[in-house]
Parts: structure tokens; C-alpha cells; sequence
């Protein structure tokens, strides 16, 4: 009789752990941000996988939406955001799905020509052209994408980025 019992509380603890360790792998973990909620409601912190090669000032603005919104911001293309010219998909530097919000870091050469990156003006016309159409089509998706520009400073940005997406996070709730 006590082996019996013994057998079937070690039963429900290993159905509670499998259970437990599946619902985990179901569940993405979250950064640490305050939710709005009770003062006790906090994501576990996570980051966004790094796809390539980082932007340095990139990764410094992924960090902020990250760390306020307790979401991953990783570099994707998303199926719906397609270059009309080329049929191919353009790249966002960030996009939290779960949120409908995304950025973009747009560094000297997405305002000035000559440059670096543009060989010709006719390279530079069509970079401008994809940053147009990533606003538009964003924007027709319902999602709130916010074009960061080289020369605006992260430091004075926190408030404003923290205040802009609690907002999105709450029309969202």
C-alpha cells in the first residue's frame, strides 16, 4: 500500500514537470518592463537573436523599445512588407509582432548623396523609394513604425520612445 502510494505522488510530479517544461517551450519568455498593471506585473527579460552583422547605434535603439516594452525587437522581413518593384521583401530593424510595432534606424545615407553605400543618385532615388514604402505599407498594416534618423540623439529619447509605446501597448490591451 505505501509503495502504491509512493508510486502515484511520483506519478504527478513527473506529469507536473513534463507538463510544466512543455507549457515553457509554448510560451516565448519576455523582457523584464513594467506592464502597466499591479505594481508586481514584470516580463523576464530576453533579447532579440542577432539575424547579421549589427549597426552598433541599431542595436542601441533595439535595446531601448526592448527594454521599455519588454518584447523582442529582432531584424525580420515580414511577408506582407513587399518591394512592388521587385516583388522581394524589405527588412525592418526591428518588429515585435505581438505588439504591431516596428522601427527603423536610418542612418547619413538614407539622406544624403553621395555616400558610402549609393554608387549612383539613381541607388540613392530607389533606397528612398523602399524607406517610403516601409512607412506606407506599415502604415496601411495597422502597424505603428517609428523612423529613428542618424542624427537623433538615443539620450534625450527615452521618455518620448517610452511614452510612444506605452500608448501602443495600451491600444493594444
Amino acid at each position: 500500500m505505501k509503495a502504491r502510494i509512493i508510486f502515484i505522488v511520483f506519478a504527478i510530479i513527473v506529469i507536473v514537470l513534463v507538463l510544466l517544461a512543455w507549457r515553457k517551450k509554448e510560451i516565448p519568455p519576455k523582457k523584464f518592463a513594467y506592464d502597466g498593471g499591479s505594481p508586481f506585473s514584470f516580463r523576464i527579460p530576453t533579447k532579440a537573436k542577432k539575424t547579421r552583422a549589427s549597426n552598433t547605434k541599431e542595436e542601441k535603439w533595439r535595446d531601448l523599445f526592448e527594454t521599455i516594452t519588454g518584447y523582442a525587437y529582432p531584424t525580420t522581413r515580414p511577408a506582407w512588407l513587399i518591394n512592388p518593384e521587385t516583388g522581394r521583401r524589405l527588412e525592418l530593424d526591428g518588429y515585435s509582432a505581438e505588439l504591431g510595432s516596428a522601427f527603423e534606424y536610418n542612418g547619413r545615407q538614407h539622406y544624403e548623396f553621395p555616400n558610402s553605400f549609393h554608387k549612383t543618385r539613381d541607388e540613392f532615388d530607389r533606397q528612398v523609394e523602399r524607406d517610403a514604402i516601409k512607412v506606407k505599407v506599415c502604415r496601411e498594416m495597422g502597424v505603428d513604425l517609428v523612423v529613428i534618423p542618424y542624427d537623433f540623439p538615443i539620450a534625450n529619447a527615452y521618455d518620448r520612445i517610452k511614452k510612444h509605446l506605452l500608448d501602443v501597448i495600451k491600444r493594444m490591451s
